[in-house]
This record gives structure tokens, C-alpha cells and sequence, in this order.
């Protein structure tokens, strides 16, 4: 009986060993086949996303250089515009420099340059101005007189006329005026006043005059000399040495302070009387050019 029940007993155990390694070889199929499943999708995903991020990236540089690109016409773009408001900038200069000069000529059509007359009296019948008798010797208070008075007036109204380009003046006349009192010296002016325009060394008070027209003459000389002094020292000296400077002798033809049509140039004896008002040099301004 016992050995029947040990018979039946280990035979009973047959059947479990059995499922166990049934179940065994399925696992061990079914591991590598799970493994297999998992990793096989998965690599070819991977593969596939790679591709996808090598097309968007090869896309994003290609989009970066398309970027760059609207970056580069943008910069040219702003450059151009930089240009032509250089461009306009100048044109508006242009018109405003055209308007200006439109006003000047307008107004040149009333507007004359004042005459600047030095009399010998000088300011307030002061004698600074006074050339000696029958001379054209200008004294150093004479120059001095010159420098801050007549001279400072007129370097101011070249400065203030000639200005942005616009001349309005370019030739400075300085004309001599004397009385009637006769000259009584021979004079030199044929001889040596040629040299002395053409520009050699010659000193001025080597002239002698001859007649009251050749004082006028030498004593508008004189006065440029002094202008061409002051000129050299003056801070705007390139602006004022453009103008021509021209020299001329009225002698005691023109009267200070008479009509043309006052009776007393019909006096015969009018101009053989000293007169200091007489004797002056009057400094034009004008444009011959």
C-alpha cells in the first residue's frame, strides 16, 4: 500500500515539472521576441526622427540664410536711403542758398552800397585825418584814426554783403578830392607813377604832384597803401584781399555838400578858397565783375 502511494505520488509530480518548463521555454522565447518587439521599432523611429531633424535643421539654415539675406538688402536699403537724405539734404541746402541769393539780387536792385567818406577834419572837426598841405603822406595818427574808424566800417560792410558764397561786392574805389588851392610843386607822376602800378618797389612820397588832380590821385594811393596795412592784420584778411582795389582823382571838380544845381558853382572863386570839407577821400563799394 505504501509503495502504491509512493508510486502514485512521484508520479504526480510529472505533470507540474512539465508546465515548468513549458513555461520556461515560452518565457524564454518570449523574452528575446518582447526585446526584439521593444528595440526594433524604437531604432527605427530613432532613425526616422534623425532624418526629420536633419531636413527641419538643413530647412532652419536655409531659412537663416534666406534671413540673412532680407538682413543684407535691409542694411543696403537703409544705406540708399542714407544717401539720398544726403542727397535731399544738399538740394535743400541748395534752394535755401538760390532763395537767399534771390533775396540779395532783389534787393540789390534798391540797395547801394553806402560812401564812406574820410574827411580830413576827421570825426568831430578833429585833425587826425588832415594830410599836410599839398601832400599824401598819411601820419601814424592818421592810420590809426584810418584803422578804427573808416577802415573797421568798411571791412564790416564787405564781410556783411559778401557772405555763403553770395558776392554782392568786389571792387574797392578810393577816390581823392581836394580844394582849390593851386599846387605850386612840378610834378613826377609821368615819370614814375607807371613803376609804381606795375608793382616795383617805389615809395610813394618820392611822387610829387603837379596839379590838384594829381594830389587827389596820390592821396587815394596813399589811403589804399593803409587799407592794404590794415587788410593784413584783419582775422577775415582772405575774404577782404578779394576785393579789387582801385585808385582815382576827382581832384576839386566835386564839392562836398553842394547840389549840382546850387548856384554857387557858378562861382568862379569857390574852388580857389581852402576848404576843408573839400578835401576828403570817398571809399565806393560796387561789383564789376
Amino acid at each position: 500500500m505504501y509503495e502504491d502511494s509512493e508510486e502514485i505520488q512521484q508520479i504526480s509530480y510529472w505533470p507540474s515539472v512539465s508546465d515548468l518548463f513549458m513555461t520556461l521555454f515560452i518565457m524564454a522565447l518570449a523574452i528575446p521576441i518582447a526585446l526584439f518587439s521593444l528595440f526594433l521599432p524604437t531604432s527605427a523611429k530613432s532613425s526616422k526622427d534623425l532624418v526629420e531633424v536633419a531636413r527641419l535643421n538643413e530647412l532652419i539654415g536655409t531659412k537663416d540664410k534666406e534671413i540673412q539675406g532680407y538682413k543684407h538688402e535691409v542694411a543696403r536699403l537703409n544705406e540708399l536711403i542714407g544717401t539720398k537724405d544726403k542727397e535731399i539734404q544738399g538740394y535743400k541746402h541748395e534752394v535755401a542758398r538760390l532763395n537767399e541769393l534771390i533775396v540779395t539780387k532783389e534787393k540789390g536792385y534798391n540797395d547801394k552800397p553806402p560812401i564812406i567818406i574820410i574827411s580830413e577834419g576827421g570825426k568831430d572837426g578833429k585833425d587826425e585825418y588832415r594830410f599836410a598841405s599839398g601832400s599824401a603822406l598819411v601820419s601814424d595818427t592818421f592810420k590809426e584814426g584810418l584803422r578804427d574808424g573808416g577802415f573797421k566800417e568798411l571791412a564790416k560792410e564787405i564781410l556783411a554783403r559778401n557772405h555763403h558764397s553770395i558776392i554782392t561786392v568786389d571792387t574797392l574805389e578810393f577816390i581823392g578830392h581836394t580844394d582849390g588851392i593851386a599846387v605850386s610843386k612840378r610834378g613826377n607822376l609821368d615819370s614814375l607813377l607807371p613803376s609804381l602800378l606795375a608793382g616795383n618797389s617805389q615809395d610813394l612820397a618820392l611822387l610829387s604832384p603837379g596839379s590838384n588832380n594829381d594830389l587827389g590821385l596820390l592821396r587815394a594811393l596813399a589811403i589804399k597803401e593803409a587799407w592794404i596795412d590794415f587788410v593784413n592784420t584783419h582775422e577775415h584778411a582772405t575774404a577782404l584781399k578779394m576785393i579789387n582795389v582801385r585808385c582815382y582823382s576827382a581832384g576839386q571838380t566835386i564839392p562836398e555838400g553842394l547840389d549840382p544845381t546850387d548856384s554857387r558853382l557858378h562861382d568862379p572863386t569857390l574852388f580857389k578858397s581852402e576848404n576843408i570839407k573839400f578835401r576828403r577821400i570817398e571809399i565806393r563799394l560796387t561789383k564789376l565783375h
